[in-house]
């Protein structure tokens, strides 16, 4: 499923959607009027969308704002994306989504990347925070990813914490009861080349906890298995400078072997567990044909 933003009359913003691998596409137009009922806010055309199911979705459009504040309406839909529904208990905060079910939907944005998450569908929010375990010694300021379910109950959540003129940690916490409660499972300490509020890129390959850093223009990608508690027990794969990495961006791994990362709007893929990677050549973007 897409958002089109690219109509040119206001505030108009269009979800295609395929049912066959992106053979033919359909077009529901998203009724924007609840947000700008008098002007007083401004969509930018920026926005992003998760489901938890065929029908259950919510999107998170960005509302023009100071950059201090980062504002964003929440929407949600229950018939597949066909209508959806302004949220007006939600945070007002542009971000990420992450849904776990129907009920159970995550939202991390806002400045200083906080995590709010919703127990029934969206009708209200809390703000959720978690203190650094005491293996972080003076790194406390928490910067929120947003968490993965392998099933309603079942999830991880990373989270870095730093703090001046100290390296940073890098936490992955667990739950096993819906998100309401949660432990450190994993612990990647002494991140050199971090600031305050820059978190760390990583991804789950299965029970593995994969994590991303660039330093010195090399990538260094580390395997994390489950309870490990210090940085001791990680597998660290250091590269060479076959590739002048700039940053790691964004992590995802299909399995063990298969991922790809975001580096400075280039895609990389590995087939090794991220022993090597490969420049993907992507193709331009194109409009979608309404009529198809």
């Amino acid at each position: 499923m897409l958002l089109d933003f690219s109509r040119e009359d206001t505030a108009c913003f269009e979800v295609a959607s395929t049912t066959n691998a992106g053979a033919s596409w359909s077009m529901s137009r998203v009724n924007t009027e609840a947000l700008i009922p008098t002007n007083r806010a401004t969509l930018i055309g920026q926005g992003r969308i998760a489901f938890s199911d065929g029908l259950h979705g919510w999107m998170n459009l960005d509302v023009q704002s100071s950059s201090a504040f980062q504002l964003g309406a929440t929407l949600m839909t229950v018939d597949g994306g066909q209508t959806w529904k302004l949220l007006p208990a939600s945070p007002w905060v542009a971000g990420d989504l992450a849904p776990a079910s129907p009920n159970d939907v995550w939202l991390v944005g806002g400045p200083g990347e906080k995590l709010y998450v919703s127990h029934n569908g969206g009708r209200s929010w809390q703000q959720l925070e978690l203190n650094a375990p005491g293996e972080t010694g003076l790194a406390a300021y928490a910067t929120y990813d947003v968490p993965t379910f392998s099933d309603a109950k079942h999830g991880f959540l990373p989270v870095t914490y730093s703090a001046p003129n100290t390296n940073s940690e890098a936490v992955l916490f667990e739950t096993e009861d819906r998100g309401f409660t949660w432990k450190p499972d994993r612990i990647l300490g002494d991140l050199r080349e971090s600031s305050i509020g820059q978190k760390v890129v990583s991804t789950m390959s299965g029970s593995v906890w994969m994590v991303a850093n660039v330093s010195d223009n090399q990538l260094i990608l580390w395997a994390i298995a489950h309870n490990s508690r210090t940085s001791n027990d990680v597998t660290q794969f250091t590269r060479q400078k076959v590739v002048k990495w700039v940053t790691a961006d964004q992590l995802s791994f299909a399995d063990a072997k298969r991922g790809w990362m975001l580096s400075a709007a280039r895609l990389f893929s590995t087939s090794d567990g991220g022993v090597t990677w490969s420049l993907v050549e992507t193709p331009k973007a194109r409009r979608i044909d309404r009529n198809s």
